[in-house]
């Protein structure tokens, strides 16, 4: 339910340089149960829904509830 993501799934650490400084290096890979990578790979979402720029409610939320209604009834 909801929208794609943009698909950067990727863990990182910091490591200290010695001017006090930090750089981040990947630390590990994340993969679906087939084992592909997911990087910039997003799962697709079942149900689309938009959430508009500014909503005050949660679409969202109200479209999971009306499908699992239906699903009840």
């Amino acid at each position: 339910m909801g929208e794609p993501t943009a698909g950067w799934i990727i863990f990182t650490w910091n490591l200290p340089l010695f001017d006090g400084s930090q750089v981040r290096l990947p630390r590990s890979a994340i993969t679906d149960m087939r084992g592909k990578n997911m990087e910039l790979a997003p799962r697709p979402v079942d149900i689309a829904v938009e959430r508009p720029l500014g909503e005050t409610g949660d679409s969202q939320i109200a479209r999971a509830v009306t499908e699992l209604l239906a699903q009840i009834r």
